[in-house]
């Protein structure tokens, strides 16, 4: 059985989209749940700043990993989110229900969709030999020792990016096997065949929405909630390091002004909201619906539209051509 996946970039629309066609479902007899593809909204208190899914909408319907982390738990790794999805499709599909995944989290995307490789566990020992070659002989000369290891791997990144380099010098010394033919036999997608619609508003749209949500969470009181989280947490936990959170750090540890944090909020996130459009159409292949000149004002529509499919195609047989737009 699939999952249908709504995904998009922050502030597209997709939560709005993605609650509506459960509702919608449910209306009809169809039970759906929603499986949270967020990094940040598996933490708890961290719900202004995610635009975190209401109390209310979790009572109307069941939502997966949200609030599951207290903050200083730790990232929770795109391993760990594909290990879980797996499970709880597996208990939604055998209820007879609908699975939807929503969110933007690319890389929690792309771990159920292409695979994730984690690789062996990191040798300490081998690494920090590996950094000491690099503070003396330099990054290149490591570089040039991968190219003759291991070509295909080496041509995909930076001869710069030393994390990456040292990495796949570790990982050779530790299996015997090249990083590139590793990554191609243990990545492996999920068993879950996946059907998503992506969403996509018009560029102009899609910023003014930024723009506009980031000063409604400041009235809403993102201040005060980073403050609650640091007081009780402290600054260094992980979650602390994202988008909207790290710029309100700054704030009040007297590092930035008001109107510099909120110069930085709306510009990381448009940035960010780049990376996730550029990540989800290299990642999503042909199984997508390009919703690419949404506006705000007919996501009902949206909604609709997506409904209707999924209960036309309910068997879930041949739907790679659901929605078109001119």
């Amino acid at each position: 059985m699939d999952v249908f996946c709504i995904i998009g970039p922050t502030g597209s629309g997709k939560s709005y989209i993605a609650h509506n066609v459960a509702i919608k479902l449910k209306n009809v007899g169809i039970d759906a749940e929603i499986i949270s593809c967020d990094s940040v909204q598996v933490y708890k208190y961290f719900d202004i700043g995610t635009d975190k899914v209401s109390k209310e909408f979790r009572n109307e319907v069941k939502y997966h990993l949200v609030d599951i982390l207290e903050p200083n738990e730790g990232r929770f790794s795109a391993g760990e989110f594909r290990k879980k999805f797996d499970e709880i499709v597996e208990n939604i599909t055998s209820c007879g229900k609908v699975g939807i995944l929503v969110g933007g989290t690319g890389l929690y995307y792309k771990a159920v969709k292409i695979g994730i490789f984690e690789g062996p566990t990191a040798d300490l020992r081998i690494r920090d030999k590996l950094y000491k070659i690099a503070q003396e002989k330099g990054t290149s000369f490591l570089y040039e020792k991968l190219l003759n290891i291991d070509y295909e791997y080496a041509k995909k990144i930076s001869r710069n990016d030393l994390k990456r380099i040292v990495r796949a010098l570790e990982v050779f010394e530790i299996t015997g096997m090249k990083i590139s033919s590793l990554h191609k036999s243990l990545t492996k997608p999920s068993r879950f065949r996946l059907y998503s619609f992506l969403i996509l508003p018009k560029r102009e749209l899609l910023y003014s929405n930024i723009d506009s949500r980031v000063d409604k969470m400041i009235q809403k009181g993102l201040i005060e909630e980073v403050r609650y989280i640091v007081d009780k947490y402290g600054v260094d936990i992980y979650p602390l390091s994202s988008i909207g959170y790290k710029e309100v750090v700054e704030y009040l540890k007297g590092d930035i002004s008001f109107d510099r944090m909120l110069y930085l909020i709306k510009r990381n996130t448009r940035n960010f909201a780049k990376r996730q459009i550029t990540l989800f159409k290299n990642t999503v292949y042909d199984e997508v619906v390009n919703l690419d000149e949404v506006s705000y004002q007919t996501l009902d529509k949206v909604v609709d539209d997506i409904f209707r499919k999924i209960i036309g195609d309910i068997n879930y047989s041949g739907i790679s051509q659901i929605l078109s737009r001119e």
